[in-house]
């Protein structure tokens, strides 16, 4: 049951995280074409986006991975359990890029 419900929460996660998403591809559409400079404690809106898309692309990876195996959740399977457990295992160097943005992202928050 704790897992049908993680699904259903990893899955509205994953659809508010790609609405946000859209939500600031639409705003960097209506801003015009102008190469906007970061500096060192404020990165460009093109990084900003980029790191949103990596962050998304990250988290739907993980989506999808677990999705198919809790689609298929079976009780009887000896297996099954070892089957999710492998489908769970994250790209490590994906993970280290994204717990990057996220420090960062925290930085710039404290700083500002």
């Amino acid at each position: 049951m704790q897992l049908l419900r993680r699904r259903k929460d990893c899955s509205s996660l994953n659809q508010e995280l790609q609405d946000k998403c859209d939500t600031v591809r639409r705003a960097c559409d209506e801003v015009e074409t102008v190469p906007l400079q970061g500096t060192p404690t404020v990165p460009s809106a093109a990084l900003l986006i980029e790191w949103i898309e990596d962050v998304s692309r990250y988290y739907h990876t993980l989506y999808l991975q677990l999705s198919s195996p809790l689609n298929q959740l079976s009780y009887e399977d000896p297996n099954y359990m070892s089957l999710l457990k492998e489908a769970a295992k994250e790209d490590p160097n994906l993970k280290e890029h994204i717990e990057r943005i996220m420090a960062y992202t925290q930085y710039m928050i404290m700083e500002n």
